[in-house]
């Protein structure tokens, strides 16, 4: 469905509000560090978490036995840095040690991944090479932290998976070698064996070498269309706001700006914003929701957006915000400033709170959607 596009014009003078200082947000944090040894992965007990905010100790925990750890933390910002002692160990993801968190608040479940002196060569040289793409990614500053530890996630359980096909191979061809050395009356037929197994080998590390490549391009891409919704909504958000708050501060004193031509200038220049602000999200509302059903789970929050949109086209716009106006407007195409002055004022009234709703909406869709990347 295709909401009404709105033919008038509006205004917003800034109304200053009276701001009380909030308290922090508090998130509650399950986490595990966890060793990938090779294609497998074990808990690591007894090691100190550090997480640091500017520089700054947050929190210092020590994990069990399983490499779980917990711990509560205010939030004063979304991006924490993590350390690991002793420091035996590098830390693969999150990348770099950058920890994303989300600012609203609530239970956070965290995995710490290291790899330490238990690996292969082979498995080390793998995500060696990883990293180095990912930081590499990373610097061309499109994806946020989540998308890109999500990315490096993929990619190493893929590798992993590989990994322990490899090792089977290996093992496998060692075996052969065994009884070739043992049974020499046999020995040709092994050796047959043994250069087949030896040849699908090469094959298979040729092949995923080929596939890796391949993946990390498809999830590069993957994570640049969804950051590139992501910043169209939260934009086009955000800019509705702004613009929907300058007409609703505009109705209370709306006959001042038929004074003269100079405030009717800024009415109508002020109302432009306003309307293609609306008729931004009109026309690509749809598109949006189609994204993030697309790219987001769980799908909650494809429908939290849903009835986001819902509420600022049909309840607020449609419903309110049009009719008020359209009264409003026939006062002052008529010339009669005090029944418009009126008018926007009771309109001011029936607006307030579904503004201050819909501004606290937006807020947290947008928040939702960043921490769901």
């Amino acid at each position: 469905m295709r909401f009404f596009t709105p033919q008038l014009a509006f205004l917003w003078l800034f109304f200053p509000f009276l701001l009380t200082a909030q308290p922090y947000p508090i998130i509650e944090i399950h986490g595990r560090l966890l060793e990938q040894i090779d294609s497998q992965r074990k808990g690591i007990g007894g090691v100190n978490v550090y997480i640091y905010e500017n520089g700054q100790t947050r929190s210092n925990i020590q994990t069990e036995g399983d490499g779980r750890f917990s711990f509560k933390l205010a939030v004063k910002k979304s991006e924490f840095k993590i350390e690991i002692h002793p420091q035996d160990y590098r830390i693969v993801i999150p990348h770099e040690g950058i920890l994303d968190m989300p600012t609203s608040g609530g239970k956070v479940e965290i995995e710490i991944l290291v790899v330490g002196h238990n690996t292969t060569p082979e498995m080390e040289k793998k995500m060696e090479a990883l990293s180095s793409k990912v930081s590499r990614l990373k610097a061309k500053n499109q994806l946020s932290q989540r998308q890109i530890d999500a990315l490096s996630r993929t990619m190493l359980d893929t590798i992993a998976f590989y990994e322990n096909q490899r090792l089977a191979y290996e093992k496998s061809i060692e075996q052969l070698k065994t009884k070739v050395a043992a049974d020499q009356q046999i020995k040709q037929a092994l050796q047959d064996s043994l250069v087949r197994k030896q040849q699908q080998l090469l094959k298979l590390q040729s092949q995923v070498d080929q596939l890796t490549q391949q993946l990390f391009i498809a999830l590069e891409e993957q994570y640049l269309r969804q950051k590139k919704y992501f910043d169209d909504i939260s934009s086009g958000l955000s800019n509705y706001i702004i613009h929907l708050k300058d007409f609703w501060d505009l109705l209370p004193n709306v006959k001042y700006y038929f004074s003269s031509n100079e405030s009717a200038q800024i009415y109508n220049a002020t109302a432009n914003r306003y309307s293609n602000s609306f008729i931004n999200i009109n026309d690509n509302y749809q598109a949006y929701l189609e994204g993030v059903k697309r790219y987001w789970k769980p799908p909650e929050v494809g429908r939290e957006l849903s009835a986001t949109f819902d509420y600022l086209l049909v309840k607020l716009h449609k419903e309110t915000l049009l009719p008020a106006t359209k009264n409003m407007n026939n006062f002052l195409q008529n010339r009669n400033l005090n029944k418009a002055q009126k008018a926007g004022a009771e309109a001011y009234e029936s607006l307030t709170p579904m503004v201050e709703k819909l501004e606290k909406d937006i807020e947290l869709i947008i928040a939702k959607l960043g921490d769901k990347m």
